[in-house]
């Protein structure tokens, strides 16, 4: 559990530090009034008093709150010298105040936050009092004001978690700063799209605390903050915050923190993966790709399932036949897969996914690899071949994505698909490096909403 410092043992932790900044030696002596050494006595416990009556010699005065002096003047108490907070952490160590918990949390606190965890809405309701009662939207960089702000509950109708405005009410505080929560949901880009219009030109804020986070992360039109960012910002205002306000920062700021460490280990191939560890990687693997790419999940009968499409990696083919066909491919549940979706007559569902099959052999033998055939279902969207089995184990390695080797994957990937494509059309041959290229120019498909991710595809 974080520790806070308490309010006296920080203020002379300030003041021994701007006398080593200014006189470059710890001081000597400490001068406190009757009151400053009435709390540091009722704070410290035996052994740490002791330890600082050890160091310092310690007077009462009647002249200031604290002063601290030795050979080369004297520092009266001042937190407005600019202080480095590293200088005044090494005084808190060096006098063991950093060994003290002097604000312990409440064990009920501690209790319910656990409980109600998992719960959006929890989130939602702290984050609100944490806004408008400390400087938390400007440690997270989305308020620029010094005066917190009002904080409004689902504004616009429900279409934002949070807003932040300058004032309370009325047509004369506008929102600043809208503000999207989520957890363990995703973000949709129907969503986005809302709420780009809804915002009407405002700042709009993503706190994204799950996995979705990883799908979003490069969005440039507004500011997007994931669970480590949060978790450090809410933990710096517990150690600021003293009272009930600081108590739940440190809680939920240590909760917070403890979820985040999941997102820094190491990624391991050999254990089961949920929709993070998917997440995680298929970012990786898209920072060494050239071109962008949608990162989403898929809910079907055979499960839930993670998706890493390219939206250049689609192709129609011009036949007439193929009118109602499209082929692709993409990575699903780290597979690549090559692909086709047909919304024409039932009964030449099956040939034209042989067609493709076909042409995927033989434009991998071109490139020199060598296709998987997984078992596919008849729906909508189906399966003709596969490239590389699991890909976890050949790309990871000491934990991330090798760079080189997703690149790699990529330039294969395309190559076979450049080459079966150019085969289902008919055409004549290509160099290699023509073929990679016959991508770029295929029609580009969005990633599917949320409805038609659902029906996309009966299985594997």
């Amino acid at each position: 559990m974080g520790n806070a410092p308490n309010r006296m043992t920080r203020r002379l932790a300030i003041t021994i530090a701007g006398y080593i900044s200014r006189f470059g030696a710890w001081p000597t002596e400490a001068r406190l009034s009757a009151d400053a050494l009435y709390w540091l006595a009722q704070t410290l416990d035996q052994e740490h008093f002791d330890r600082l009556a050890n160091r310092l010699k310690l007077r009462v005065t009647k002249h200031s709150d604290i002063a601290v002096g030795g050979s080369a003047g004297h520092s009266v108490y001042d937190p407005s010298q600019g202080l480095s907070a590293a200088l005044i952490e090494r005084v808190e160590r060096e006098l063991a105040f950093d060994e003290l918990i002097f604000d312990p949390p409440s064990k009920a606190l501690v209790d319910l936050t656990a409980s109600l965890y998992g719960q959006e809405v929890f989130h939602q309701l702290v984050l609100q009092e944490l806004f408008a009662l400390t400087d938390l939207g400007s440690r997270l960089g989305i308020w620029d004001d010094v005066q917190p702000p009002t904080v409004l509950y689902e504004p616009r109708r429900g279409l934002f978690d949070l807003g932040l405005a300058k004032f309370a009410g009325g047509t004369e505080s506008p929102v600043e700063v809208f503000i999207e929560l989520k957890v363990g949901s995703h973000l949709e880009i129907g969503q986005v799209e809302r709420q780009r219009e809804g915002a009407d030109g405002a700042r709009r804020a993503y706190l994204l605390l799950g996995p979705t986070y990883f799908r979003w992360r490069d969005l440039t039109e507004a500011t997007v903050l994931g669970l480590t960012e949060v978790a450090a910002a809410v933990a710096s205002v517990g150690t600021t915050y003293t009272g009930s306000t600081g108590e739940l920062a440190r809680v939920y700021g240590d909760r917070l923190g403890q979820e985040a460490q999941r997102w820094s280990q190491p990624m391991d191939p050999a254990v089961q993966w949920d929709a993070l560890d998917h997440f995680r990687f298929y970012a990786e693997i898209a920072a060494a790709w050239p071109v962008p790419v949608n990162i989403y999940p898929v809910t079907n009968r055979s499960g839930q399932q993670y998706v890493l499409n390219a939206p250049s990696a689609w192709a129609h083919p011009s036949a007439a036949e193929w009118r109602d066909g499209r082929v692709y491919w993409e990575i699903i549940n780290a597979r690549l897969r090559y692909k086709l979706t047909w919304d024409g007559p039932t009964a030449d569902r099956y040939a034209k996914r042989e067609a493709w099959r076909d042409a995927l052999r033989r434009g991998a033998a071109e490139c020199g690899e060598t296709l998987d055939q997984p078992r596919s279902s008849g729906g909508r969207a189906m399966t003709a071949g596969e490239l590389g089995g699991d890909l976890r184990p050949f790309l990871v390695r000491d934990g991330q994505v090798d760079i080189r080797e997703s690149r790699g994957l990529y330039d294969r990937a395309t190559a076979v698909f450049g080459s079966a494509f150019r085969l289902l059309e008919g055409q004549p041959g290509h160099e290699p490096s023509d073929a990679v290229a016959a991508t770029s120019a295929v029609a580009a498909s969005p990633e599917p909403d949320a409805q038609e991710t659902r029906d996309l595809e009966g299985g594997p």
